[in-house]
């Protein structure tokens, strides 16, 4: 099962935060070695602000702000409108090292640089 996040807010100038003290995959082990990888006491969110859309091709554009870090990020993203709720989701690549995340490791075994990220989320206008 993914891990389940608890939106914090959405801004009217399009910035999107996640809890990353709130990472939970069900498996408490993996939690806390994400939590400490992410350092949730100096950085305790994850914030994605909008800067535009390409239609055609279906991205996103924006800036991702992780661990204290910002980087422009353009993601594939699906959506589709569900009896007034915009039901979303994203799937994208990032680098750990980018965003100066060192890899959990567990009894020899490390979380490869390259990680998948996948989002899911659901909208109403106010």
């Amino acid at each position: 099962m993914p891990p389940v996040h608890r939106l914090l807010h959405i801004t009217l100038d399009t910035t999107v935060c996640v809890d990353l003290a709130a990472w939970d995959s069900k498996e408490p082990l993996r939690d806390r070695h994400t939590r400490e990888m992410f350092e949730v006491d100096r950085f305790p969110e994850a914030c994605l602000t909008l800067k535009g859309y390409e239609a055609a091709k279906g991205l996103v554009l924006g800036e991702l702000d992780l661990h204290g870090v910002r980087r422009e990020v353009t993601v594939p993203v699906q959506y589709r409108l569900e009896g007034g709720r915009l039901a979303f989701s994203a799937e994208f690549a990032l680098s750990l090292a980018d965003f100066r995340l060192k890899a959990p490791s567990f009894m020899g075994m490390r979380v490869q640089d390259r990680v998948a990220v996948k989002v899911q989320g659901q909208g109403v206008a106010p």
